[in-house]
């Protein structure tokens, strides 16, 4: 499995004056702006696009996008978009009091994606309004291109309003989820004092990818058309963008289900060639969510369609054993083992979740019942996860 590392870093180098006051929760007063005359809290971001695999080597998959072949490189950073939000005070109930559209596309320009390793990009803070001996927060939200429209920014964190606890960001559809990322980071400080802040933003968002080949022509006499990687429910729409507790019992999620019909389907994947030589793949991003609970017994599952969307067949995708996120191994704190646990866990930001791989994907004809998932949960040190468009 390839392993990806990536992260966007800035410093903070705090100066004596700062100019302007933009607002949040709309476009007006976001324009990038011009350090002529200024002395502002001085911001670099700083992107390290390096991409490795579990072996050491570098990566390069490619997930196909459209019709002429084009698509999304593992290795390079897909962030068109950078909003500096800062909130006056620290923790949860801190409130928003300005946010900045840092330029990062009008910096870089024709250069996006920028593909150069440690890619940098100097902004100076225009807020004016820093009161002596307040601790403040500082709040960076990355988007890939799309994601803006797709999660409202920055409209989503409102200047006056909106406190850290409640920052969150909320997709408008499951397939501008499915194709955007968002990056956060955060970091505390206080005006006048010459401290050096460092703000690294985090992929808040959790890759799924499927590698196959060998699909069946057909199953029980039905023509197969299409194969799924489906979630056990519906897929969340929203997500919180400061992290919350993931471990002993994880909260990092939005409950927030979307309306949409097959709103399960993470990845849709057309199949017109069949054979042993004949590979598919595809991938997605999703918000995360818990683990199912009652009766349900798996949380992905890859699945043959016809052409109207029936499930021909389905195979479970289990975890390797001894994986951190199978509490059934321990028996969760409860001395029960669970036998089925491999099967049940949660989604959680920044892990890829990975069917097969391009070097080895996954014989439909020639495996077993079940399909074991290899999880990477250091995908937060790597860089972004290109995913096919999703059709449904």
């Amino acid at each position: 499995m390839k392993r990806i590392t990536a992260f966007i870093r800035t410093l903070a180098c705090c100066a004596l004056s700062a100019l302007l006051l933009p607002g949040c929760g709309g476009d007006e007063g976001l324009n990038p702006g011009t350090s002529e005359g200024t002395r502002g809290l001085t911001v670099t971001f700083s992107v390290n696009n390096e991409a490795k695999m579990a072996t050491g080597g570098t990566a390069d998959i490619v997930y196909p996008t459209g019709p002429d072949g084009d698509g999304l490189y593992i290795g390079e950073q897909h962030t068109t978009d950078v909003f500096l939000y800062i909130f006056q005070g620290t923790g949860s109930d801190a409130t928003c009091v300005a946010c900045e559209n840092v330029g990062w596309s009008e910096h870089f320009s024709s250069k996006l994606p920028v593909t150069t390793e440690d890619s940098q990009m100097p902004y100076e803070i225009q807020y004016d309004g820093f009161l002596y001996n307040v601790r403040y927060t500082l709040l960076a939200v990355g988007l890939s291109k799309d994601a803006k429209t797709v999660y409202g920014f920055p409209g989503a964190i409102e200047k006056g309003k909106t406190t850290l606890g409640e920052a969150q960001a909320t997709g408008q559809t499951c397939d501008g989820i499915n194709k955007s990322e968002i990056y956060v980071g955060t970091a505390e400080f206080t005006p006048l004092s010459g401290e050096e802040v460092t703000v690294e933003l985090w992929r808040r968002v959790a890759g799924v990818a499927g590698y196959f080949k060998n699909v069946p022509r057909s199953i029980k006499g039905k023509p197969v058309v299409g194969l799924r990687i489906a979630l056990y429910d519906k897929q969340n729409t929203a997500l919180p963008l400061l992290e919350r507790e993931q471990a002993p019992v994880f909260k990092d999620y939005i409950e927030s289900k979307t309306t949409e019909a097959n709103g399960d389907v993470l990845v849709y994947i057309p199949v017109t060639e069949f054979g042993i030589d004949k590979k598919v793949n595809g991938g997605a991003y999703v918000l995360p969510a818990p683990a199912p609970s009652g009766t349900g017994n798996w949380t992905l599952r890859i699945e043959l369609v016809d052409k109207d969307g029936n499930v021909l067949d389905s195979r479970r995708a289990k975890l390797p054993e001894g994986d951190e996120l199978d509490p059934g191994i321990t028996g969760g704190g409860t001395g029960i083992i669970d036998t089925e646990s491999a099967y049940r866990f949660p989604i959680v930001a920044n892990h890829f979740y990975a069917l097969g791989s391009p070097e080895n994907p996954i014989d439909l004809q020639g495996q077993g019942l079940d399909i074991l998932i290899t999880i990477d949960p250091t995908w937060r040190e790597e860089v972004d996860l290109g995913v096919s468009e999703s059709t449904n």
